[in-house]
């Protein structure tokens, strides 16, 4: 829980980072401090079907009780995060200390935790090839979704992921000379490819390490 500060309100982590919506005069609403969008494939995808059955052996009946079948796909995915420092200070009760912890925490989470479901079926479990923070002193986050507008293809000895990371490099550059917004970046990645004006770290933990307090977070 934060420490209430004047005639804030003490709130738990959770709810302050991603905010909670009440219809009770006994509980305040709370505006999320943290966006998350749904993740995006940076091409083309091929959408695929596990076919399924599954016998009731109790029933004592031969044949299929139930047939269906799972779609899934094999894609390279961009996912953004988005974090108003500010905000999550505020509705923290004005603990900075706290507001950073749950900063690295989320990034860490973001960067390692997978999805649950299915994973019996197929074993999901892929670590990110890049993790960029951009940190700025003006409340602008920016989402470079639009690098894949013009979904990217493999070819030779480019695969999916680097050309993925090809197509962002690029978009940073054009975007960022354009508006010229000042920013603080860091990086970590399994791909020999730079991004402009940004510090490569050599691990996740150092990344966690890198990261600015005190201005907002756009990841």
């Amino acid at each position: 829980m934060a420490r209430a500060l004047g005639k804030s309100t003490p709130r738990s982590v959770d709810i302050s980072m991603f905010g909670r919506m009440t219809t009770s005069g006994a509980f305040q609403d709370v505006q999320a401090a943290v966006q998350v969008a749904h993740a995006i494939s940076t091409h083309k995808v091929q959408q695929e079907f596990d076919y399924y059955t599954a016998v009731d052996d109790i029933s004592g009946e031969s044949g299929a009780g139930f047939i269906g079948d799972t779609a899934f796909n094999s894609a390279t995915f961009y996912k953004y995060f988005s974090v108003h420092w500010e905000g999550l200070v505020t509705n923290l009760g004005g603990d900075a200390e706290i507001a950073a912890d749950a900063v690295a925490a989320l990034l860490r989470a973001a960067a390692t935790v997978n999805p649950t479901g299915k994973q019996n079926s197929f074993a999901a479990h892929n670590l990110p090839d890049l993790v960029l923070i951009e940190v700025r002193g003006r409340n602008l986050p920016i989402s470079y979704a639009n690098a894949f507008l013009k979904p990217v293809w493999a070819g030779g000895s480019t695969s999916l992921m680097e050309a993925s990371v090809q197509a962002l490099a690029e978009y940073m550059g054009r975007i960022n000379s354009i508006y010229a917004i000042p920013s603080q970046r860091g990086w970590i990645g399994t791909i020999e490819e730079d991004l402009p004006d940004a510090t490569r770290l050599p691990s996740l933990q150092g990344l966690v390490d890198w990261l600015p307090v005190g201005d907002r977070v756009s990841a």
